[in-house]
């Protein structure tokens, strides 16, 4: 991965598009972004709400960009509904998608500034879905503490609500 500028995208200019992929991890997220091939250096930000924040300004200086998103645990669905509201396009990647992916560009090692590049290239390389907002419900559901409930209970019921 190189450490170099990035030339935003404008009408009718002959730049090519901007790609990028998060990490998201309990305490980190790391956001890497391609464009021409190329894979800039990983940036690191805390998983919490004001570093969210300081995220969400770097991709919204980018206009064009495809921004893909690895669904690890819970841990992308506040990232998610923020990307979301400050209206940057990006899609949620499941993450044995995203395994399966990084076999076929023959990558071993499995660390996270590799994920975050992992999903930045599949962003460049696959058709791009955007990700769909779990309803109110869905996300009250979430929200829940799941110690109450039986795993055989909630497991299946957080697959069809918080996963999607």
């Amino acid at each position: 991965m190189m450490d170099s500028k990035i030339a935003p995208v404008s009408a009718g200019s002959t730049v090519s598009p901007i790609f990028a992929g998060i990490d998201a991890g309990a305490s980190e997220l790391l956001l890497v972004i391609r464009q021409g091939g190329v894979s800039m250096k990983a940036q690191s930000f805390d998983n919490t709400p004001a570093e969210r924040q300081r995220l969400l300004k770097r991709p919204a200086k980018l206009p064009g960009l495809t921004l893909r998103l690895e669904a690890t645990g819970v841990y992308y669905l506040d990232l998610s509904l923020a990307l979301r509201d400050a209206g940057i396009r990006f899609s949620v990647l499941n993450p044995k998608a995203s395994h399966n992916f990084a076999k076929v560009l023959l990558r071993s090692s499995k660390t996270d500034p590799v994920d975050a590049d992992t999903s930045a290239q599949y962003a460049e390389r696959m058709p791009f879905q955007a990700w769909v907002r779990p309803s109110d419900h869905a996300l009250a559901l979430c929200a829940l503490p799941v110690v109450f409930m039986p795993s055989r209970i909630i497991r299946p019921l957080l697959k069809i609500s918080c996963i999607r």
